[in-house]
């Protein structure tokens, strides 16, 4: 068997329906298990403790295998029961590796292959610790429904804001000619009122220029009246003094 085909979960030889056992239906939050001995034989059983084989089949459920044509069960697969040696470990981690790279896993960020890969192996691993440890097996199934229900938490929440998101794009893109035909009506008041403000720049331009045009010519001929004055002053003044002189000299 390649490394493509070789199960990440290890499974006992299917055997046929007739010939399954029905395993009990346990809680792990309910199944007692023995003191030091960790858990009961065949004969715990009867006692009430769980035997390993329905604590497995409890934490990774029996494999069904249906007919072809008639689609009834056939054969049952029920996870193995063998502890896991030195040498299995590392072929799992082989067999992940090449698997990994077979199907193109990516390695960072979402990806449902090497989630996918990853979870199975986590079941290989509650598998192996079960059968050593029963305890330590009930804790980490505990782990692993804990983080599935935190995933589909996840992927409702975000399903959920997708569709969210879908129908306020929709909304949103039902007003967009509205919109579009709204900003063009503004950028043409826009245009007209910048056309307006040139028009109003140049006109106070030109008013102030013409302002000071006349300004200067006002400024020049109250100049130049005054200096008329002044002159026509300086010049009374004289004839003034002139005629008083000559009247005091007659004297």
């Amino acid at each position: 068997m390649d490394a493509m085909s070789t199960p990440l979960v290890r499974f006992e030889p299917p055997v046929p329906i007739e010939q399954s056992r029905k395993p009990k239906s346990l809680k792990p939050a309910k199944i007692q298990l023995g003191g030091k001995g960790g858990m009961g034989s065949g004969g715990g059983a009867e006692s009430g403790t769980p035997l390993l084989e329905d604590i497995l089949s409890t934490i990774i459920p029996p494999k069904e295998g249906k007919n072809s044509v008639t689609g009834e069960v056939v054969t049952v697969e029920y996870v193995s029961a063998q502890p896991a040696t030195r040498l299995d470990v590392i072929q799992l981690q082989e067999v992940l590796d090449n698997r990994l790279v077979h199907r193109q896993a990516r390695e960072f960020g979402v990806c449902p292959i090497r989630s996918e890969l990853f979870s199975e192996v986590f079941d290989e691993l509650i598998r192996q610790i079960t059968i050593s440890c029963p305890e330590r097996g009930l804790v980490l199934l505990r782990v692993r429904d804990e983080m599935r229900m935190t995933l589909q938490a996840h992927r409702a929440l975000y399903e959920t804001g997708y569709a969210f998101g879908v129908r306020k794009t929709a909304i949103a893109e039902n007003g967009l000619p509205e919109m579009r035909q709204r900003i063009k009506q503004l950028e043409r008041e826009k245009a007209e009122l910048e056309a307006r403000v040139q028009e109003l720049l140049i006109h106070i331009d030109t008013f102030e220029k013409s302002t000071q045009d006349g300004r200067v010519v006002d400024e020049k001929s109250h100049s130049d009246e005054v200096g008329f004055f002044r002159k026509t002053n300086q010049q009374l003044s004289t004839h003034l003094k002139t005629e008083t002189e000559k009247a005091n000299s007659k004297k």
